[in-house]
């Protein structure tokens, strides 16, 4: 970074490159010894609130925000990734997908799955089971002729950046090994310390197939819930078109809003430890009952002496009086109260929220994105925002929701209040369908901060009985149901559909939602 950048005058000759350390712990407001010491990694533990401060001090784009906090986390703890595989179910969607080429990437890029354009692209099949992608590139001297725009200097880089951020992320000894071994190839050495930290780009591209002709595709990347330190990356082909960008950004929120929904994010941090502390029994962690209990599940003393910190301490949490947080206690807790992969990951993305002071904005969706789901032919799509606000769906989803009825859906009103779609759910039935979506709802939202969230809930409990009933029966936070369904169709019938949701990397507070129809 440089002076001028954040206001600070060049004035005279510097002897450092970029800002000063005392010049970013002023503009982050913290001791520059303490920040020092950071830049040193002589630092047990960091508070979310100092994380925060320093990200935007330096600017940070969000990917790096991320990075930040996860490499923080797995400094002072062992990190909890959830590194679970693609479900069969992702996999038959990639290797039977039609709308182009489509494949799925672990973490150090080992190529999973691929459809038959892929294949043609890449030659996957042609490099043994598993084959990696970043080696593919390095080593196969024919992939350089076929990016055309971006060229292959610009893709390798790309590729490597998003590596690095995975790497970050997941670490490990095979990591290790790899990396020696893609150092061999100059171009990755060249690469390695100085390309930036990426997500994988969402953007036109213009390729070269093996025999010459010319591709022109849009493309994107996705995560799946069920798996999400895979990549789903497809490349769906496209007419030239002008690329147009979505809809405007959000308004950012004023400063009496942030207060007041921290506040509530804290009282909801409370409730959800709350919730896990009453949903255990003593047995369960080997805790003998003794004499007659006044405390559903386990008492806040045995919490936090499995938590290793003091009663007080962690009453305060439950009360939602947080304050300064370091990683190390939020680990020691969710270790304690046995959360799980995604329960953690809500946990500190709600710790985060409490002690943030400004909020994380979602980039608007595209239309390449927006044609995607409108057009998908297999079955249902819809995707939505955070806030479960519609932003594209097919015909299908149109008929058998009626979001075509409604100036501006969302899904979670539209489940509430559509007496009429209840019997659209055959199985699991409405109402297991309405308490996943709002245990995912609760996890989508964690770490945004927007008022209007805390409003809908409150307005659909006011208005449906039914939605309150099964908003009150607890307070779980879980993946949405990844699994084969079965609904009653407009167009179809009764049939089975494989329901595949899918975060894009270019707006990771969005969801898209399909719902593959089966042949039966």
């Amino acid at each position: 970074m440089q002076p001028s950048e954040v206001g600070l005058p060049d004035g005279g000759r510097r002897h450092v490159r970029g800002l000063r350390r005392s010049e970013v712990a002023e503009i982050a407001e913290i001791g520059v010894s303490w920040y020092s010491m950071l830049e040193q990694g002589r630092v047990d533990s960091v508070s979310p609130r100092m994380l925060d401060a320093i990200a935007k001090a330096l600017r940070f784009e969000r990917h790096e925000r991320d990075h930040l906090a996860e490499l923080a986390a797995g400094a002072f703890v062992p990190p909890h990734a959830d590194l679970s595989p693609p479900s069969q179910t992702l996999i038959d969607f990639v290797r039977e997908a039609e709308f182009g080429m489509a494949f799925i990437v672990a973490p150090s890029f080992e190529v999973v799955a691929y459809n038959r354009r892929a294949d043609a692209f890449f030659e996957f099949s042609k490099h043994g089971p598993n084959p990696n992608l970043l080696r593919l590139m390095l080593a196969d001297t024919a992939m350089r002729d076929r990016f055309i725009e971006p060229a292959y200097e610009r893709v390798l880089t790309q590729m490597i950046g998003h590596f690095r951020l995975s790497y970050g992320r997941f670490g490990g000894a095979a990591f290790t090994d790899l990396i020696g071994d893609l150092h061999t190839y100059a171009d990755f050495a060249r690469i390695w310390d100085t390309c930036a930290l990426t997500t994988p780009p969402s953007e036109r591209t213009r390729l070269r197939s093996k025999d010459g002709s010319p591709i022109e595709a849009a493309v994107m990347a996705f995560t799946s819930f069920a798996a999400p330190a895979y990549t789903l990356i497809v490349k769906i082909t496209r007419d030239g078109a002008p690329r147009i960008e979505g809809g405007p950004r959000p308004d950012p929120i004023d400063a009496g809003d942030a207060k007041r929904v921290v506040t509530q994010r804290c009282n909801e941090f409370g409730a959800f430890l709350r919730s896990k502390r009453e949903a255990m029994r003593p047995a369960d962690v080997g805790v003998a009952p003794v004499g007659r209990r006044h405390a559903r599940g386990l008492r806040r003393d045995e919490v936090a002496e499995r938590a290793g910190i003091g009663v007080s301490r962690y009453t305060m949490l439950e009360q939602g009086r947080i304050g300064t947080l370091p990683p190390r206690t939020l680990v020691a807790i969710a270790e304690a109260l046995m959360l799980s992969a995604r329960e953690r990951t809500y946990l500190t993305r709600l710790a985060a929220s409490c002690t943030a002071r400004f909020a994380v904005e979602d980039p608007a969706p595209d239309t390449d994105l927006i044609a995607f789901v409108r057009s998908y032919p297999g079955g249902l799509a819809h995707f939505h925002d955070a806030d479960f606000n519609m932003v594209a769906w097919n015909e299908e989803a149109g008929r058998f929701y009626g979001f075509d009825e409604v100036e501006s859906p969302n899904l979670l009103e539209i489940m509430a209040h559509r007496t009429s779609l209840r019997e659209n759910f055959v199985d699991p039935p409405w109402r297991s369908a309405l308490h996943d979506m709002l245990a995912h709802y609760r996890f989508t939202h964690a770490s945004l901060i927007a008022d209007g969230r805390e409003r809908l809930l409150a307005r659909l409990v006011e208005s449906s009985p039914a939605f309150a009933r099964v908003y009150s029966e607890d307070s779980s936070v879980a993946n949405p149901a990844i699994a084969r369904s079965r609904f009653h169709l407009p167009t179809y019938g009764t049939r089975d559909a494989d329901v595949i949701l899918l975060t894009p990397a270019s707006c990771p507070n969005h969801i898209v939602v399909l719902k593959k129809l089966v042949d039966s």
